[in-house]
């Protein structure tokens, strides 16, 4: 944020999850490869394989919840972009990434609106960063949004308006300490489960 009014003006929980958050946050950005010299077209359709496998996940969760019922927020699956980037690239299905250990069971467990608020958060904060991703895929992996980057840009050029009316569904949710608390840890499941995920299977 620029400056104290404009923080003055956002959520107690936005500014709790950002808290909770913050060194999940800079440890997964430390484990992405995108900047890497050897990042290239074969590390990028490996890199969906494995996001698919992921959002698969986050997106039966959010299905399974009441959360869209109870909010009226309309979620779009991330795990359908995933799939269409790669047979747009490669003209095959995703090569599902198994979880044999368990690491992305913990996201089945968010159910409660807090929770699923939660993982929101990590959902839409990535695709806020999808616009400056873009121009770095472009370069390294030949990518772009029409061909095999969908999942980058899921609100077309506008994310900064979607992400407002995520800020927006926050302000609407329940002020007690208990809904606070279930939203800051839903963010912070979802984060540590991605964490764990590229850590393990992408650089395991």
């Amino acid at each position: 944020m620029k400056n104290d009014t404009a923080l003055q003006v956002l959520p107690a929980v936005l500014l709790a999850v950002r808290e909770a958050t913050h060194h999940s946050h800079k440890a997964l950005e430390r484990l992405t490869p995108f900047f890497r010299p050897e990042f290239d077209r074969p590390a990028y359709l490996r890199w969906l394989d494995l996001m698919h496998s992921f959002y698969r996940r986050i997106d039966a969760a959010i299905a399974k919840s009441a959360f869209s019922d109870s909010t009226g927020w309309c979620y779009a699956p991330r795990s359908g972009l995933l799939a269409g980037d790669i047979a747009a690239l490669e003209n095959r299905s995703p090569n599902e990434t198994s979880d044999s250990d368990g690491i992305l069971a913990s996201l089945s467990g968010l159910t409660q609106v807090g929770e699923i608020a939660g993982m929101l958060y990590v959902v839409e904060g990535s695709a806020l960063g999808g616009q400056v991703l873009m121009k770095v895929l472009q370069r390294s992996a030949g990518v772009t949004p029409e061909l095999g980057a969908s999942f980058f840009l899921p609100h077309g050029e506008s994310p900064q308006l979607r992400w407002a009316e995520y800020v927006q569904l926050l302000a609407c949710l329940p002020t007690t300490s208990a809904s606070e608390q279930e939203t800051v840890q839903g963010a912070v499941t979802t984060f540590n489960a991605l964490h764990d995920w590229v850590e393990r299977k992408w650089r395991g």
